[in-house]
């Protein structure tokens, strides 16, 4: 049994090492340019509510409310994976691998009830 902790805590910290380097070391740059769709191409934006609900908005609109909002993803996301990371800090090696035996039951339990029945 211990040697199942010993591997959990080497794992967690490992993981834990590699997810914080490819954080760091990852740039947020936009695709190139050259493979942003044109104008053309493009889609109308997708709005979320309420701003679907203003049938009169013109395009010009559109885009602008559609980039604010996608801007506001991102930072949301930011902030969800810096208390992540601040939250982990906190933790003892042993909580760290308790979480991880949580998080693993958990995918566990998501795919099996994703599976189609026969």
């Amino acid at each position: 049994m211990s040697r199942l902790k010993f591997f959990l805590a080497a794992m967690l910290i490992s993981g834990s090492a590699a997810l914080a380097l490819s954080a760091t070391t990852r740039p947020a740059t936009p695709r190139p340019a050259a493979t942003r769709p044109t104008a053309v191409d493009r889609r109308p934006p997708r709005l979320v509510q309420p701003w679907s609900w203003i049938g009169s908005l013109t395009e010009n609109q559109k885009q602008k409310i559609a980039a604010i909002h996608q801007a506001a993803l991102e930072e949301i996301r930011a902030i969800q994976r810096r208390e992540d990371e601040q939250c982990l800090s906190v933790l003892s090696d042993s909580q760290r691998a308790e979480l991880l035996e949580a998080e693993e039951a958990d995918a566990a339990r998501r795919k099996s009830a994703a599976r189609p029945r026969p």
